[in-house]
């Protein structure tokens, strides 16, 4: 997988000494500079290097800036609410952590918040570099781990990424959806976000799909059916609206059964 690399300029170390000392005289050069650049639209590998030097990683930074739509809607289009949640992004071999991530559901977007001193910015990061990415569901450590379909190897009309609801033989998905209804009135006069759906997939062999009901589910495991059925009959499992924790007791059923052959 190629992944975008930052590249420094030759005159790097004579940068850092000039950011040591000489800031305002640097300053003074890189306003110059880029005034210059803009009129005759040649790079700026001077402003490029102070970039670098500042801490931008043009590797997780690659997206364009975020610009919330939200406001004023009632509701949320985040999976785990407005907040920005702490997260690490893979890109590649590459790892990204300390970041603070949250996860809009309804565009599918991935948001960064980037942070360089007192400087903000909300930026969408590209989901055609993200490999894959952590983020907290709650403040005592629990973090949802989601693959993007570049992982998968899917088709990205599907979406960009899913939740790893459970991993092993076979990797258990779900994928969120939200929608924005423009029903306008006075308790929501901007419109109103509706409820958080999932949508639950396997994948296997290397395909996806989607397990609608039961009896997909039973269907793409017959070999297991009887068991499978029994099990689910047993601890009242239902697909659609049965909670994580049923779902993944179900996925380790099914896992012991198969190594039973």
């Amino acid at each position: 997988m190629v992944v975008n690399k930052i590249t420094v300029n030759s005159n790097f170390n004579f940068l850092q000494y000039l950011l040591r000392g000489n800031l305002l005289f640097l300053l003074l050069i890189l306003l110059s500079l880029n005034s210059y650049s803009q009129k005759v639209a040649v790079k700026n590998p001077l402003m490029d290097c102070l970039v670098n030097y500042c801490g931008s990683n043009d590797i997780i930074i690659n997206g364009d800036r975020y610009y919330n739509m939200s406001k004023g809607i009632n509701g949320t289009p985040y999976l785990l609410g407005d907040s920005f949640k702490n997260g690490t992004v893979f890109i590649g071999e590459k790892s990204f952590t300390g970041l603070k991530l949250k996860y809009n559901i309804v565009d599918d977007e991935l948001i960064l918040l980037h942070e360089i001193g007192y400087k903000k910015n909300e930026v969408v990061l590209n989901s055609e570099f993200v490999d894959s990415f952590y983020i907290a569901s709650k403040e005592n450590g629990v973090y949802f781990t989601f693959y993007s379909y570049r992982a998968l190897n899917i088709d990205k009309d599907i979406s960009n990424y899913f939740r790893v609801l459970y991993k092993s033989r076979y990797i258990f998905l779900y994928k969120y959806e939200k929608k924005l209804y423009k029903l306008y009135s006075e308790i929501n006069p901007n419109g109103v976000y509706g409820e958080t759906k999932r949508k639950l997939f396997v994948f296997s062999n290397g395909g996806l799909f989607l397990l609608k009901r039961r009896s997909s589910f039973l269907n793409r495991f017959k070999k297991y059916k009887k068991e499978l059925k029994s099990y689910m009959k047993a601890n009242r499992i239902q697909l659609g609206k049965s909670d994580d924790e049923k779902l993944i007791r179900l996925f380790g059923f099914l896992e012991n059964v198969c190594k039973k052959g």
